[in-house]
C-alpha cells in the first residue's frame, strides 16, 4: 500500500471522533479535502449519491455502489492488499481523517461505525464486503449483490470463523446464494446455508469436497431443496 493512506490508533481515533464537528460535516467544502484519496472518495462518493438520490431510501444501493468504487480505487490506485484491509488502525485514519463527511452521510455520528465495534467499521465493512463476494470483475460482482440488502453485507461480513474468511468459499456462497434465493423461499436462507457450512466445515475441507469449492457451496443451497 502507498504512502497515501495513514494510520490512527483506536484510542486517538476515539478522541478525533469525540472532537468531530457535526456542521462542518454536513457543509463540508471539497476544497478544504488535503489528500488525493480524500478528494478521489468524495468524488465517487457524490456520483453515487447523485445516481441513487436519497441515501436513508436506497441505503442498500448506495452501500454497494460505493462499496464497489472504494474496492477498486483502493485497490488498483493504492495497491491495496488483504493485509492492510485487516489493519483497523488505516480504516481508522481514512474514515476520520480523510473522509468522515462520507460516513457520517449514511451513519450520521454513529459511533460504532466510526470507531467502536470493529466490524461494523463502515469502510471496512463495505471493502471486505466486496471482496468476499468478488467474481471477477465489477460488472459480475454487481449482478451477484444487487438484490441483495444491507442484512447481507452483515451477514458475511460477521462470520468470518475461527480462521478468518474462507474467501474462495464465499465467493462460491454468494453466488449460489444469488442464483438460488428466488428459488427457494426463504427470508434467512443466506443465515441457514452459512449456518449449514459452519457445521460441514468441521468436518469436511470444501476444497477436498466431491466436486470442489463450486459443488460444496452449491449444496449448502440445495440441501434446503431436497428436505
Amino acid at each position: 500500500m502507498t504512502a497515501a493512506v495513514k494510520s490512527m490508533t483506536k484510542i486517538n481515533a476515539k478522541k478525533f471522533f469525540d472532537s468531530l464537528n457535526e456542521q462542518k460535516l454536513v457543509n463540508y467544502d471539497v476544497k478544504d479535502l488535503n489528500s488525493d484519496i480524500a478528494r478521489e472518495l468524495t468524488k465517487k462518493f457524490e456520483d453515487v449519491k447523485e445516481a441513487v438520490g436519497d441515501i436513508s431510501k436506497n441505503t442498500y444501493q448506495f452501500d454497494l455502489l460505493f462499496g464497489l468504487e472504494l474496492y477498486e480505487l483502493l485497490n488498483n490506485k493504492y495497491n491495496f492488499t488483504v493485509r492492510d484491509s485487516s489493519n483497523l488502525q488505516i480504516w481508522y485514519a481514512l474514515q476520520l481523517l480523510e473522509v468522515p463527511h462520507i460516513v457520517y452521510a449514511r451513519w450520521g455520528l454513529n459511533e460504532e461505525r466510526f470507531v467502536k465495534i470493529s466490524r461494523r467499521i463502515y469502510l471496512w465493512t463495505l471493502w471486505w464486503y466486496i471482496h468476499i463476494s468478488w467474481q471477477g470483475n465489477r460488472s459480475s460482482t454487481y449482478e451477484v449483490l444487487k438484490d441483495n440488502n444491507t442484512d447481507t453485507i452483515q451477514q458475511m461480513v460477521e462470520r468470518p470463523g475461527k480462521s478468518g474468511y474462507r474467501i474462495e468459499v464465499y465467493r462460491k456462497v454468494m453466488y449460489y446464494y444469488h442464483k438460488y434465493t428466488k428459488e427457494i423461499h426463504s427470508r434467512d436462507l443466506l443465515r441457514k446455508a452459512m449456518k449449514l457450512h459452519t457445521i460441514k466445515c468441521k468436518n469436511i475441507e470444501p476444497a477436498l469436497y466431491h466436486g470442489g469449492i463450486d459443488q460444496y457451496a452449491e449444496d449448502l443451497f440445495t440441501y434446503f431443496i431436497e428436505t
